[in-house]
């Protein structure tokens, strides 16, 4: 059992019996009492006051009993070590998948105060990629729609920095990155190095307007020869981590107590970042108050 605050609001996961992970509102349709205190019971959640209980989807056989509303639940999907959350009925794009040929760090996660929505952005935005980054760009990024929930962008470049990390990338032969971030709806972002063969996960989940919960893992393929291979991969995968975290914390250290306000983005100047604003405004929404139901 584990509460979670997100979009304003707090909700209890939970674990069935049968491994299936649900997520609901908090608040006890009968009394109010917080569901993240109550146990499992099978299949279903139980309030700790009256042992009223809830499925996956919020229903009750005591709340049908006595003619009361159903508990707001929300579609989750779970992959891997981490449980990605849908607001509407139905999942409408798929989450990434793991399986046995992939070896996956842990997941980091932190509470990050800025908008969701400038991380997403941030993904797009090939003019901050010398500053915060020191790369320099080899040729125009590309950016391929491919479907209404899914938009993607690919940049060749140059590793141009002074700092430590960026002189090591260029001393074995890492100097040149070619990059392809895949924004899934608003809240994944995948980023793909390609010459490696690195993934990077970053999940978002909205706490407030002006904070986010920021979930992140790395995926490398798993070596199939000897053991000293696997050793080896090991290794690269532990040097790839730093190296990525630490190009991350640069992003980080730059978005801090933003806002969300991209009016000013020009035409000639921003195309990816206007090509993803794009994207994110014909998702479709769901306003706070209609996630519970009072």
């Amino acid at each position: 059992m584990r509460k979670i605050h997100a979009f304003g609001e707090h909700w209890a996961l939970f674990r069935g019996q049968d491994r299936r992970v649900g997520l609901v509102h908090h608040k006890c349709r009968h009394a109010g009492a917080n569901l993240c205190h109550g146990t499992v019971n099978g299949n279903q959640i139980q309030c700790p006051l009256h042992h009223w209980r809830y499925d996956y989807d919020g229903r009750s056989e005591s709340a049908t009993r006595h003619r009361v509303d159903t508990l707001r639940a929300l579609t989750v999907r779970e992959s891997g070590a981490v449980v990605y959350v849908f607001l509407g009925k139905e999942t409408l794009y798929d989450v990434p998948v793991h399986n046995e040929h992939v070896h996956t760090s842990s997941v980091f996660s932190r509470n990050y105060p800025a908008p969701f929505q400038m991380v997403g952005l941030n993904g797009f935005d090939e003019r901050h990629l010398g500053p915060v980054h020191g790369r320099r760009l080899l040729g125009k990024p590309e950016v391929t729609v491919q479907s209404r929930f899914c938009i993607s962008i690919n940049y060749k470049a140059r590793v141009a920095g002074t700092c430590l990390r960026d002189r090591f990338m260029r001393l074995v032969g890492a100097g040149d990155v070619d990059i392809t971030t895949i924004s899934h709806g608003a809240g994944i972002l995948i980023f793909r190095h390609l010459k490696y063969d690195v993934s990077v996960i970053l999940g978002m989940l909205p706490i407030d307007p002006a904070n986010t919960r920021l979930f992140l893992y790395l995926q490398v393929p798993k070596s199939k020869n000897s053991s000293i291979r696997r050793v080896a991969t090991h290794v690269k995968f532990f040097v790839q981590k730093r190296i990525i975290m630490n190009f991350i914390k640069d992003d980080f250290d730059a978005l801090i107590h933003s806002s969300f306000s991209p009016d000013g983005l020009q035409e000639d100047t921003d195309r990816c970042m206007l090509q993803w604003l794009e994207h994110y405004r014909n998702l479709p929404f769901l306003a706070v108050r209609e996630l519970v139901q009072e």
